[in-house]
């Protein structure tokens, strides 16, 4: 895909080029408190693994009255002789700084846990992350029926942590929002994912619809709520994932920290500026439009989308000192967005009904320009990974 760019523009994209790439470090965490059962509802041998996205996935059997600490033991030492770089944070939590051989650590992962006795797993993913790497946010899963139409016999729980980081007084500040989901009597697991959904939204944080591989086997796909950041655009630092559900479901307890899914939509890199502008867009289904929107604040600003087949890394500092062109500018579509309408400049897409469609990618960049002072600024990269329409 091609198109013609603004001499002046494409000048301004090269200016600066600078090649300082940091890596990503992945954090996972079990909390304290916890003792593991040894095996699971089906008789088998519980199991706790580590996934590091574009790496591998490393998994360590747990024997019955295993602490936290023993597991975390088990995860380090294991990961640790199969050439991980790790390095303990406490009793309960580690980095991974590198995989073997030195590979880096920028497809984010996460951590899960069968029904072994775990109940709260952490993932985030650290400063420092390259570029273009999703820096913000994570997954959690959503709740299987063992059979098709299985309701809860008693009544549980979910709890998700989300470390949110705002702008209070010129600086950032993290707080933590904490969402509690009930599980009532006789709920199917649709029930469950709307009163998920609903309760994640009256708190302020925008969840997506995304499908990931699991921690514990990545050959099995798992759908999951995202949660990149607020309605507000204010980046999510880490996960917290805590569940206690009646046995009609299987709901494998796993958290994951800067991981882009296999299906439906999620953002990565900051931009320029962390805040404003910043750009979202709705779960990316075949066969309905994909609603795409550009949060930019001030009313006297134009800007335009950038859709291409590609992840992209070009520095332009002439822009900012963090701002950066995600998306190749001379291989992609060029889509002139709205003039601004409530702090706010959207447009749709139609998603053909198409299922060779289905994963394909693509990724998509706003760049926005100030009228009044001459100033331009660039967003985040959203990448949409279409999927079926949910049954």
């Amino acid at each position: 895909m091609k198109t013609t760019m603004f001499t002046t523009f494409g000048l301004a994209l090269v200016l600066g080029l600078s090649s300082s790439i940091a890596a990503q470090r992945l954090r996972v965490e079990i909390p304290s408190g916890q003792t593991t059962t040894g095996t699971t509802s089906d008789n088998a041998t519980s199991k706790v693994g580590v996934t590091v996205g574009g790496i591998g996935t490393t998994v360590v059997p747990v024997p019955k009255g295993a602490s936290s600490k023993d597991v975390v033991d088990a995860l380090v030492d294991r990961m640790s002789k199969d050439g991980y770089k790790v390095t303990r944070d406490g009793d309960h939590g580690f980095f991974i700084d590198e995989g073997p051989k030195g590979q880096k650590v920028d497809k984010g992962g996460g951590i899960g846990s069968d029904d072994s006795g775990i109940k709260s797993v952490k993932s985030s993913i650290e400063k420092g992350a390259k570029a273009g790497a999703k820096q913000n946010g994570g997954q959690v899963p959503l709740p299987a029926p063992k059979q098709a139409n299985a309701v809860a016999s008693k009544a549980g729980r979910i709890q998700v942590d989300v470390e949110v980081e705002r702008i209070e007084n010129g600086k950032p500040v993290r707080t933590v929002v904490q969402v509690v989901v009930p599980v009532e009597v006789g709920d199917s697991a649709a029930d469950i994912e709307k009163r998920a959904r609903a309760t994640l939204e009256k708190s302020g944080l925008q969840p997506r619809d995304v499908t990931v591989p699991s921690n514990l086997d990545g050959k099995t796909m798992k759908r999951c709520v995202g949660i990149d950041r607020s309605a507000t655009g204010d980046p999510v630092h880490s996960l917290r994932f805590e569940a206690e559900l009646p046995p009609e479901f299987i709901f494998e307890v796993e958290s994951w920290g800067g991981t882009t899914p296999i299906l439906g939509l999620t953002d990565e890199g900051r931009g320029s500026m962390p805040r404003m502008p910043w750009f979202y867009g709705s779960d990316p289904f075949l066969g309905q439009p994909l609603q795409l929107f550009v949060e930019v604040g001030p009313p006297n600003v134009i800007g335009g989308l950038f859709l291409g087949g590609q992840r992209f890394e070009l520095p332009i500092p002439a822009f900012g000192p963090d701002a950066w062109l995600f998306v190749d500018p001379f291989a992609s579509l060029f889509l002139p967005l709205p003039l601004p309408q409530n702090g706010s400049m959207g447009l749709q897409l139609p998603l053909p009904p198409d299922p060779t469609l289905q994963g394909a990618d693509l990724f998509f960049q706003a760049i926005v320009l100030d009228v009044q002072q001459v100033v331009f600024a660039t967003t985040n990269r959203v990448v949409v990974h279409p999927m079926q329409p949910r049954r």
